[in-house]
């Protein structure tokens, strides 16, 4: 049989695969897919008994399965796919032109396809296995949850260790298995430690996780039987998996590798191509700065791959709030929609949401990002499970301790009063410690090169990375690197006094020329509309400092003393008082 085959370029490949269109004339057009020995033959095995699945028990448009092999001992050396040719145009390139109602109504369609996946219940937690070699049409065809093949159990050394890999029986087990490999994953991190400051992010990252797995019983049960109620999730249905029609409907869902039949709580979540920051505020367009000749250049090479329009001479900030508007309007229409289908589905989101919570947690601690916040919930759920417990009987107090015994030796606060040339050596004392105070932080603003080098959190957009008063330190000379994406940084705004912390999301450039586009992390929208009038960006001498550390509340007196002036007043005075009357 002749055949000819090519890259596909009509659809992406994949991160773990190679995708080749391939044409015959008994099948016409035809996908290949070769996927990378990440989780071998359990891998391939679960992608073509889901898709086979799919094609018997639901009405969802997906690929049909010709043919595969799950074995390495073929002529190509790789387990590999072969699967009908879905038509359409992957929706991200279409998204764009289309009208709100086209958007809406296959917002409806995604809902519609997750109901009917829904209303296909499992009985324990994995990747759907069996006989992939029975037809669809076999009457034995009998799909089952199976090992767990999933990212987070594979990914660097993870597929090495000897863990528990499912069906797992509850949330509890498998969530306990994912715990266990990033255990795993910090104990070989500090064995490997290089320097001081990788063994405190393995121990960091390592007290998190333990921390989460004894909270893990408190929200799932241990003890699950029979095994939980589960059904399929697609965890990637977004925009380049979805394929449109010429009337922008429906016409496939692809990329069906990872899917795993999941706990229910967890298929309350957003589909991923609704997954974004909250906007409810239109753009308007013409509020939005021109772009430069820099960024049209990078625009036209990015149409390359995307959806061939550019960013037709407006900056790119532009279309990313166009966008996340637009998601924040279609949630709305997505949770209309389940609530139409599911009638419990309110009562499911609410009740899943700290579930999904831990889940999110536990991602985090994996990736050891964001830990500070992943520490702040758990202690804001202890904190909650320990009010439910009793209190623990109060130790009485020692009876050889009072706290209002007499204090022997006490100093004599006015006794300066009576030597005036005493008072005047506690006047230059205080005027002594006044200037080296100065000094010390004009020299610590040489050094860091910022006007500013310690500043004080005032307000509540950076949590949970940082609190109200927590102390940072800054750092402005870029010897080694310059800013970059996900620092946190300091910049002043033209015209206000009050500098801001928050993060970098987006540069452009670099150099004394990059700019910059922040965000805080607890706000919903970007900074655009705290910036002078007509500034998009930050430049690089609007930055005051990136953050190298912090101290947590100590700041807490300057806001104090911010908010209430009359009390900056009383503390120098007594200050000062002190230090003139007092003798030692």
């Amino acid at each position: 049989m002749a055949t000819r085959a090519k890259h596909r370029c009509h659809q992406p490949t994949g991160g773990f695969n190679k995708i080749y269109l391939v044409e015959t004339p008994q099948h016409g057009k035809l996908v290949m897919r070769v996927p990378l020995p990440v989780d071998p033959h359990h891998k391939t095995v679960g992608e073509v008994a889901t898709l086979r699945w799919l094609l018997r028990t639901a009405t969802l448009p997906v690929p049909e399965v010709i043919a595969f092999d799950d074995s390495r001992d073929n002529f190509i050396g790789f387990e590999w796919i072969l699967m009908k040719f879905m038509p359409g145009t992957p929706v991200y390139r279409r998204w764009r032109t289309m009208s709100m109602d086209a958007k809406q109504a296959l917002v409806e369609q995604v809902a519609d396809s997750n109901t009917q996946l829904l209303k296909h219940t499992f009985r324990g937690i994995g990747t759907l296995t069996g006989n992939p070699a029975d037809p669809p049409s076999s009457s034995s065809l009998t799909q089952l949850p199976g090992r767990f093949v999933c990212r987070s159990f594979f990914w660097g050394d993870r597929y090495d260790y000897d863990v528990q890999r499912g069906p797992f029986r509850s949330s509890h087990d498998w969530l306990s298995a994912y715990l266990g490999l990033i255990e795993r994953d910090q104990n070989k991190a500090l064995e490997e430690a290089e320097d001081e400051e990788d063994r405190e992010d393995a121990e960091q990252n390592l007290r998190v996780a333990k921390r989460l797995e004894a909270l893990l019983p408190t929200i799932f049960p241990a003890v699950q039987h029979p095994p939980e109620r589960t059904a399929l999730w697609h965890d990637d249905l977004s925009l380049q998996n979805i394929m449109v029609d010429d009337d922008n409907r429906m016409s496939a869902i692809i990329d069906w590798e990872f899917v795993s039949v999941m706990p229910l709580w967890a298929t309350t979540q957003m589909p991923q191509l609704l997954v974004g920051p909250t906007r409810d505020e239109k753009p308007v367009r013409e509020e939005y700065a021109d772009e430069t000749a820099e960024e049209a250049e990078a625009s036209r090479q990015d149409m390359v791959g995307g959806d061939g329009l550019g960013n037709e001479g407006k900056n790119e900030l532009y279309w990313i709030h166009l966008m996340e508007y637009g998601q924040t309007q279609l949630r709305k229409v997505y949770e209309e929609r389940m609530r139409q289908s599911w009638p419990s589905w309110d009562d499911d989101v609410a009740d899943g949401a700290l579930k999904v919570d831990f889940l999110g947690a536990v991602a985090r601690c994996a990736d050891g990002w964001h830990l500070r916040g992943v520490n702040q919930w758990l202690e804001a759920i202890e904190g909650a499970v320990e009010a439910t417990s009793p209190p623990p009987n109060p130790k009485p107090p020692s009876r050889g301790a009072s706290c209002n015994a007499p204090t022997p030796n006490r100093p004599r606060m006015f006794s300066a009063l009576a030597n005036p040339r005493q008072a005047a050596a506690q006047v230059m004392n205080f005027a002594l410690i006044l200037s080296t105070a100065f000094m010390m932080w004009k020299g610590l603003s040489v050094i860091t090169d910022s006007p500013s080098p310690i500043v004080v959190v005032l307000s509540g957009s950076m949590e949970p990375a940082f609190q109200r008063g927590d102390l940072l330190m800054l750092w402005n000379r870029n010897l080694i690197q310059d800013t970059a994406v996900g620092e946190v940084v300091v910049y002043n705004v033209k015209d206000k006094d009050i500098p801001i912390v928050h993060r970098v999301v987006r540069k452009f450039g670099a150099g004394d020329e990059a700019k910059f586009l922040t965000k805080g992390d607890n706000n919903n929208a970007d900074d655009t509309t705290l910036f002078g009038k007509g500034q998009d960006y930050l430049g690089r001498k609007d930055i005051i400092g990136s953050v190298i550390g912090y101290i947590p509340f100590v700041g807490y007196v300057t806001i104090l003393l911010s908010e209430h002036p009359w009390l900056k007043t009383v503390m120098i005075g007594v200050m000062g008082l002190f230090a003139i009357l007092q003798r030692e």
